[in-house]
């Protein structure tokens, strides 16, 4: 996320609410350009952060044109192996912000697992790749029910008639399906069983159907009343170039007669080869169902909300695909996605251009693992509202977070997965009319800046930090270093000029902590991680610093004891190192 403040002597604009229901808020966001810009609406955004803040106005600022050069990631591990996720009491995921005042935001809440309901911001903690003894993505292809052959076994005893109507799962058309839960004779009503087999393997055929690209195929399980709705889905699934549509019901069915609820979850990919291997991001949705005349349809299909059960706080919103028919194109690394409107501020094809270099750029310091697709979505303020359950609670001076998701696992539980980009369009099409190229240059540095929280944080384990500020300023600090690049002259940085005047102001008092609400300083104290983190990056070099970040950002650890790890020094000696470092580069 990005984070700026207004001009001095601009009129600070009111606080928005947040989001009131989301425990995956976004996390990381940008808000508008480093330089303070005129006094406008919501709409420039630019801050730094993989946590759950709220993004202060992020203004832009001259930027140079920048060609990253990173240096090439080592093939070292950093820190311990990353112990498989431990999801047992929900809320163990890391503290949820302290968030006052709708629109502001306290300590990020870090992890890469969904966070408490954050009014204005996403949860930090971008999940990263796997990183090393984490488990692979669990296979993501279709599968087809195994019934009980005792029961075909009882069917065939039972009734002629029972076995000739009952074993017809593959498919509304009658097709054979061995080891299928029989279905009801006519004029009975189903079995639970039976209701979540069958809803099962119409929803596999249907995924199938998507997949191979045949539409109508994708809406053979779906009622007709429901056609349009689902066609729009395919149409946005299929310009995403979805490459993984894998459906699981969980728990059992609840319904009687004629109609039935089941829960339903999915994993997917996109751009990648049909079938490949890929790290899914996953979502948990109720569908209802109608058996009539020996068939049975999904009659609706509920926005996805990742909630498994009533005793887990885990929820989110629709995701974009979900309720927008999107325009869309992939390219190796990444894959941009727009709204109608969002499409008319920013080319999808020429974004697509930017996306690929910053990831590019964003993969040299994937050293935990590698991002298999950088997902990048862009809406007006209208459609975010519609998306990952923010409402009217948009961060009023964020311009772009990156979000983590789960994967749903074999049990239908969340477990960490990949991590979505949100870009705000309108916002950011409106600070390259203020500020021309230097509006142009703040886009491109967005994007970078916010690939960079996926690329370090990605499938980072769940916890809740040892130290918030900590955890902060180096999530922030290392994706101001990716979108500067550490090559790049210090001089050239944008924030210069306001860390200068938060460190020569009372309010600096040595400690480093998370802007909140309209912050005036909050772009100055983005400046400040990145300093911190561009010293030590370039003091103790690159092994050292990824090793510390590892064992504080990602995992949680008490960053006295990682000082020691991975620096051979104290915490308190480093942090005396980077101030004395910030004060002689910045006043």
């Amino acid at each position: 996320m990005t984070y700026g403040a207004p001009p001095p002597g601009q009129p600070q604009q009111p606080p928005v609410p947040g989001p009131s229901d989301n425990p995956w808020a976004p996390p990381t966001q940008r808000s508008g350009p480093p330089d303070a810009v005129p006094n406008q609406q919501p709409q420039q955004p630019r801050q730094p952060a993989p946590q759950q803040p709220a993004a202060a106005p992020h203004i832009p600022a001259p930027r140079p044109p920048q060609t990253p050069t990173q240096p090439t990631p080592p093939g070292t591990t950093y820190g311990a192996p990353a112990s498989p996720a431990q999801y047992g009491q929900p809320g163990q995921y890391g503290q949820p912000g302290q968030y006052g005042q709708p629109g502001q935001f306290g300590q990020p809440a870090r992890f890469g697992m969904p966070q408490a309901p954050t009014p204005g911001f996403p949860p930090p903690g971008l999940p990263g790749q796997y990183p090393p003894g984490f488990p692979p993505p669990r296979a993501t292809t279709s599968k087809r029910s195994i019934g009980l052959v005792a029961l075909i076994l009882a069917a065939v005893l039972l009734s002629g008639v029972s076995m000739i109507l009952g074993f017809t799962l593959g498919g509304q058309g009658g097709k054979l399906a061995e080891g299928a839960i029989p279905a009801p004779a006519e004029g009975e009503a189903p079995s639970e069983a039976f209701i979540k087999e069958k809803s099962e393997v119409l929803l596999d055929e249907s995924a199938e159907g998507l997949l191979d690209g045949d539409e109508d195929t994708w809406l053979s399980a779906y009622d007709s009343s429901i056609h349009d709705q689902m066609k729009k889905q395919y149409t946005s699934l299929k310009a995403l170039q979805v490459s993984n549509f894998d459906y699981q019901i969980i728990g059992d069915p609840n319904g009687r007669d004629s109609e039935w609820t089941v829960k339903v979850g999915l994993n997917y990919c996109f751009g990648a080869k049909k079938g490949g291997k890929c790290a899914p991001t996953g979502m948990i949705f109720d569908t209802q169902w109608r058996w009539q005349d020996q068939e049975l349809l999904a009659t609706q299909v509920s926005e996805s909300s990742t909630k498994p059960d009533e005793s887990s706080q885990f929820s989110i919103g629709a995701r974009p695909w979900e309720v927008e028919e999107l325009k869309a194109e992939a390219g190796d690394r990444a894959v941009v996605a727009a709204t109608d409107n969002a499409s008319d501020d920013y080319d999808v094809k020429e974004t697509l251009e930017i996306a690929e270099a910053a990831a590019e750029n964003a993969d040299k310091y994937a050293v935990y693992g590698k991002v298999d697709k950088y997902v990048i979505f862009l809406g007006d303020d209208a459609d975010i509202a519609k998306w990952y359950g923010l409402g009217s609670g948009l961060p009023q001076q964020a311009i772009g977070f990156a979000l983590p998701l789960p994967q749903i696992d074999k049990e239908g539980k969340p477990v960490p997965g990949g991590s979505e980009v949100v870009l705000f369009a309108e916002r950011l099409k409106q600070i390259e009319k203020d500020f021309g190229k230097e509006g142009k240059e703040e886009f491109e540095a967005t994007v970078r800046h916010e690939l960079g929280h996926v690329a370090t944080l990605h499938h980072s384990p769940p916890h809740t930090p040892k130290d918030q500020n900590a955890d902060w300023w180096l999530s922030e600090g290392i994706a101001e270093l990716i979108d500067h690049d550490p090559k790049e002259k210090i001089d050239d940085y944008p924030r210069e000029k306001q860390a200068k005047e938060f460190l020569k102001s009372s309010s600096w008092d040595g400690e480093l902590i998370a802007p909140e609400g309209n912050d005036p300083y909050g772009s100055a104290k983005y400046g400040v991680a990145f300093y911190w983190t561009y010293y030590l990056y370039d003091e103790y070099g690159k092994d050292k610093f990824m090793d510390f970040f590892e064992r504080v950002a990602r995992k949680g650890d008490d960053p006295e004891e990682a000082a020691k790890e991975s620096f051979d020094k104290s915490y308190e000696d480093i942090l005396k190192e980077c101030k004395k470092y910030v004060k002689k580069e910045v006043l």
